[in-house]
């Protein structure tokens, strides 16, 4: 929708779309990206046309199920494991169980600048470089703010939100039990 919400055009595989079951979908511009069961697809033109990135690009799986992008960097969750391309789209890498994933169905990704947080169907997955000696930015002593949450993605058995640029706090659902913990707890576990 480009009239905030009042009438919609649908775009399927006629378009460019990997497949008509798109689970997640991200933009910035007129860029968009569409996690879909047939590869991840992205248009250029504000969601008119599609190109399909699949396996031959060198994503883990061909069932996408999130996407997220920071900066030129784009990270698909997949159901064989972390695909992450740094030039657009063109070419991904996979990081797998191997890499430290817990699993490698990823369910939803987020990224907060060097650290990557990947939903896993074996926990939370938060990638190496997080630095956890150190401690969550403060300004002038003060803890840091806490904002309103910048991502609350949901799956079939677990719903994830990430708090604030410069997360300092996760709060991970599975289930009825909730766990509210720094990141850097979570890191050192």
């Amino acid at each position: 929708s480009t009239d905030g919400g009042t009438s919609f055009v649908n775009r399927d595989t006629a378009n460019g779309l990997g497949d008509r079951f798109v689970e997640s979908v991200y933009a910035v511009g007129s860029t968009v990206y569409a996690a879909t069961s047939g590869g991840l697809s992205i248009s250029t033109d504000g969601g008119t046309s599609f190109t399909n990135r699949t396996t031959l690009d060198g994503l883990g799986g061909n069932s996408v199920h999130g996407v997220y992008v920071d900066g030129s960097t784009i990270y698909a969750a997949t159901e064989g494991g972390l695909s992450i391309s740094t030039d657009g789209g063109a070419n991904f890498t996979n990081k797998t169980i191997a890499d430290g994933l817990g699993d490698n169905l990823v369910l939803r990704v987020y990224a907060d600048g060097s650290t990557v947080y990947a939903a896993t169907q074996g926990g939370l997955s938060i990638s190496a470089d997080c630095d956890s000696s150190s401690p969550p930015s403060t300004e002038g002593g003060a803890p840091a703010e806490v904002k309103p949450p910048t991502l609350a993605e949901t799956g079939p058995d677990l719903s994830l939100v990430l708090v604030g640029s410069g997360v300092s706090a996760v709060l991970l659902f599975v289930g009825a039990a909730a766990t509210l913990a720094s990141r850097r707890k979570l890191a050192s576990n």
